[in-house]
């Protein structure tokens, strides 16, 4: 299997998870610069073997490499920008694909799990209304196993509400504010319950510590790159600061989603946002979208 890319544009891909928000940026950077004309002598496009590339699973840590890192000292003059969004949507789309057959396998795996733990639950459920209905009746019995079914679905609320997988990409590619032209601080902080979330802390250039800062809150389905649009019309029209703040288990945050969770990740959002000295701690606005409400509540 090999990749075909432009013959006036080379690139690489080299990413981590833990730096996967700066794929944007390194796409951006690396598709803006053209092969040197020693490159270019055929007029076939260059190829990149990928069956050399390396895939590793380590503690939520995905690292895609290719053996083509020599090529990126020879990488100099720019190309034109049609040259440069062509490519660079072709550049994100080769890495979704590779992400996203890492992603399958694992989402696969935690799907298998929880199946697996709701069918012990269910098991023991029905084992236990049996036993008890054969020594006491069919009143005990019956409360028992409406009593067991009224758990299991208590414990299987969180994978009915929660959608952090939608679209499929989600959990790997985050759009950075860059791409609207803000400017941001990407800021990854541990909650009370030791996952680390993810935030976009976008400031106004000038006078930022005297103006109201906005923390803000997306919906269910996605993660807060996917809300920028909204987010850049706040900006520009409103004149503040906003802090967007990422949920455990969407985007790149870690962790599970779960309501008791998203008020503790709100509340860690806020002491953060309290405790920076550029911001005018008076003037905190709490904005929530659709889910965003619940965290806004907190």
């Amino acid at each position: 299997m090999s990749y075909v890319f432009s013959n006036k544009i080379t690139t690489i891909i080299y990413t981590a998870r833990d730096a996967s928000e700066n794929v944007e940026h390194f796409f951006v950077q690396l598709c803006q610069k053209r092969a040197p004309e020693s490159e270019l002598g055929s007029k076939e496009p260059k190829q990149i073997d990928v069956t050399k590339t390396e895939i590793h699973l380590n503690n939520d840590h995905i690292y895609v490499g290719m053996e083509a890192h020599a090529i990126l000292e020879d990488l100099k003059t720019k190309a034109p920008i049609e040259e440069v969004n062509k490519f660079y949507a072709s550049c994100r789309k080769f890495y979704v694909q590779i992400i996203l057959q890492i992603q399958k396998r694992s989402a696969l795996s935690e799907k298998l799990f929880d199946l697996l733990k709701l069918w012990v639950v269910s098991t023991l459920t029905l084992f236990t209304s049996v036993v008890v209905f054969w020594w006491y009746g069919f009143f005990i019995a019956f409360t028992v196993f409406t009593l067991g079914i009224t758990g299991i679905l208590y414990g299987a609320q969180d994978l009915l509400l929660y959608y952090p997988n939608d679209p499929p990409d989600s959990r790997v590619f985050v759009l950075q504010p860059s791409n609207y032209k803000l400017p941001y601080e990407s800021i990854k902080i541990k909650n009370k319950d030791g996952f680390r979330i993810h935030m976009f802390l976008i400031k106004q250039t000038t006078n930022s510590n005297h103006i109201p800062t906005m923390i803000f809150f997306h919906g269910n389905a996605g993660n807060m790159g996917q809300r920028l649009s909204n987010v850049s019309g706040f900006y520009h029209k409103l004149n503040i600061n906003i802090l967007m703040v990422e949920y455990r288990g969407y985007g790149l945050s870690e962790g599970s989603p779960s309501e008791r969770g998203l008020y503790n990740d709100a509340q860690t959002a806020l002491d953060y946002i309290l405790q920076r000295s550029d911001i005018d701690r008076s003037k905190i606005v709490v904005f929530g979208r659709s889910l965003g409400n619940i965290s806004d509540m907190s």
